[in-house]
């Protein structure tokens, strides 16, 4: 193909921009789950619970469309590492694949079925949370899959790289859902709900930091090549220090909860940035590099055709649910937002 690495690398990044969108959209969705949980198990349930689930129930299966485009854009632009990548991601993936099925029942159950149901709420909240972290595994497979092999795809899940970014996919989703929320409830001019949902997001931006300290000292010490490479990006990771201390400022003073949450999208978009920059050129570190693994030229162009009118169509449409489901939707929650009506 002609100018091979420029088209790589527009690929590469079509398929990091939907797997931002993803994140942010799930951490919010799952964390949500959570933070619900946590709040009825405190006895805070009443409006803080429904203000939570009255968000979480028309969007909590929005964000899998970019998961979807995420992996179809992976496997349709880089089938050449399919061989590599398949073999070691299968266990997390699949169990992955588990626990969505899992959390949807469960979730259907309770907000449908059984509003009181223990069970349910919690299994939907835990299977959420641990889906964003069997689905970290594909961010260190780039490092580690040429050590482990196809064989290793149980052991990639207790590598010390593997680990340390599991936790911060638990930490940061009930980061990004407590600001996310905050600003949701004091849209709705739910102070209260607003201010619990605030020390929420405090409280996880503690373990959130220590979460990411312990993934660079792991990613220094299991992947250094990719350490060095991601450490000429600093300027990104210090926009993200930046932003992450002005967004604890925004919430410790309870002003300007929109524009924390616009920061927490933007450190999730920054950070992620950073990591796949340093892992670029190689889908496996050093076996495999991304313009090797390309698909050929016709394939190519009208994955790249379909997939950007995709991205084109879904931010606004994004928008335009959002603005539905969330902004319109002011006020406390009534009984029948409450149950979908």
């Amino acid at each position: 193909m002609m100018n091979t690495p420029f088209l790589a690398g527009s690929a590469y990044t079509l398929l990091g921009v939907f797997l931002a969108l993803y994140m942010v959209t799930t951490a919010i969705d799952v964390g949500g789950g959570a933070i619900a949980l946590w709040a009825r198990w405190r006895g805070a349930d009443g409006e803080i619970g429904e203000s939570i689930l009255h968000y979480v129930s028309p969007v909590w299966e929005v964000s899998n469309v970019f998961l979807i485009a995420f992996f179809v854009g992976t496997v349709g632009f880089f089938p050449g590492s399919v061989g590599v990548l398949g073999g070691v991601l299968f266990v997390p993936l699949a169990n992955a694949l588990l626990l969505m099925l899992v959390r949807g029942l469960a979730f259907t159950w309770f907000y449908y079925v059984n509003r009181r149901s223990w069970a349910a709420q919690g299994i939907a909240a835990v299977a959420g949370l641990l889906v964003p972290a069997l689905l970290v595994p594909y961010l260190t497979a780039s490092d580690l899959a040429g050590r482990l092999g196809a064989a290793g795809s149980q052991a990639l899940l207790y590598q010390p790289l593997t680990l340390a970014l599991m936790l911060v996919a638990v930490t940061s989703v009930v980061f990004i859902a407590a600001t996310f929320l905050a600003w949701y409830a004091a849209r709705a001019g739910e102070a209260p709900v607003a201010a619990y949902l605030r020390r929420v997001a405090l409280w996880a931006a503690g373990p959130t930091i220590g979460a990411a300290l312990l993934t660079g000292m792991a990613l220094h010490l299991s992947a250094p090549a990719h350490a060095a490479s991601a450490a000429h990006w600093w300027p990104l990771l210090a926009l993200v220090g930046g932003l992450f201390t002005v967004q604890l400022v925004w919430l410790w003073r309870g002003v300007h909860a929109g524009w924390a949450f616009v920061a927490a999208a933007c450190e999730v978009g920054l950070s992620l940035a950073a990591w796949l920059a340093g892992q670029w050129p190689y889908l496996v570190r050093p076996a495999l590099r991304a313009t090797d693994a390309l698909v050929n030229g016709p394939m190519y162009t009208a994955l790249a055709i379909t997939l950007a009118i995709g991205l084109a169509l879904l931010l606004p449409l994004l928008g335009l649910f959002y603005y539905l489901f969330v902004i319109r939707w002011s006020g406390p929650p009534t009984t029948e937002h409450a149950t979908g009506g």
